[in-house]
């Protein structure tokens, strides 16, 4: 497989993961809460399977990334905590794009704390980047474009900042131990971190009931304990055998790929996700999701 089709197929597994978190979030789970403690528990199913692959293929190359990895991994809860509280609330075509506002964040904090410069095109880039995040939320209520959703917009705003922070320490980590290794270390710590945010004794017993639950503990393993491991994976060789230009540009269209998706699970056909459909909506969607695209792929360059 070249790493075009790579990044590709990772493109549309992770599309794929969102459509599916939203289905679970918004149709399945009792709460959020359950959600988050579920995900956080599955982590420790996925660690051991990444550091036992490291001892019995590439060996563990020493510790000295470690430390970064954990860190990771408790940037990485933090973050991913925020995003499905926001999914919980808002449409996933809304959501991913917002998501993808991440690389601005990297590059502010690129600029402000480690000395490196941004073009002039790259600040045309993070400016179209935030009109697009800004216009995705505006909906039109009593007869006024606003915000309707602020809580979910800050929420994901916050995400982004905290996961650009998340790259830049799991860069740090991959730079002094391999990826297999970081990733077992980071999912025992963004396991770690998701129960130490939301888990309580008394949501024990609706966790108890969701994972006997054969409704959704099936959909909840495919999703979070395949589907998205296996997309990362994917997206991690397609980053090791080709450009990382243009890999990160092929892999920003997620957000279309996402739109395309809701909107087919929201029709008459197939009406899973019950997301509005009209002319006007759709319009706005579809510009500010290009507007956040075409942003990532400038700055890129």
């Amino acid at each position: 497989m070249n790493w075009f089709f790579a990044v590709l197929a990772s493109t549309l597994l992770f599309s794929v993961v969102s459509i599916l978190d939203k289905r679970l979030l918004a149709g399945l789970f009792p709460s959020f809460t359950t959600f988050n403690i579920t995900f956080g528990l599955l982590q420790f199913l996925i660690a051991p399977m990444f550091l036992v692959a490291v001892i019995l293929t590439v060996g563990f190359d020493g510790g000295g990334g470690v430390s970064w990895a954990l860190a990771s991994g408790l940037l990485w809860a933090v973050g991913l905590s925020l995003f499905f509280y926001a999914l919980n609330m808002e449409e996933v075509s809304r959501v991913s794009p917002m998501q993808s506002i991440t690389p601005v964040f990297t590059a502010i904090i690129a600029v402000a704390l480690f000395d490196e410069s941004i073009t002039l095109l790259q600040w045309l880039a993070i400016v179209i980047v935030v009109m697009g995040a800004v216009m995705i939320n505006l909906r039109s209520e009593n007869g006024r474009i606003q915000i309707a959703h602020r809580k979910a917009f800050l929420v994901l705003l916050a995400s982004a900042f905290v996961l650009a922070w998340a790259f830049i320490v799991s860069d740090q980590a991959t730079d002094r131990m391999n990826v297999w290794a970081t990733q077992g270390f980071r999912a025992l710590a963004m396991g770690t971190g998701v129960l130490a945010i939301t888990w309580r004794p008394r949501h024990t017993a609706s966790v108890i009931a969701t994972i006997r639950n054969r409704r959704i503990a099936p959909l909840m393993l495919l999703t979070e304990g395949f589907l998205a491991p296996t997309a990362s994976l994917i997206f991690v060789y397609a980053l090791s055998i080709g450009p990382v230009a243009l890999v990160s540009t092929v892999f920003a269209v997620r957000p279309l790929s996402v739109l395309a998706i809701s909107t087919f699970l929201s029709t008459g056909y197939w009406n899973v996700l019950n997301e509005p459909l009209d002319r006007s909506t759709l319009g706005l969607k579809l510009f500010s999701t290009l507007l956040i695209v075409g942003g990532v792929m400038l700055l890129g360059f």
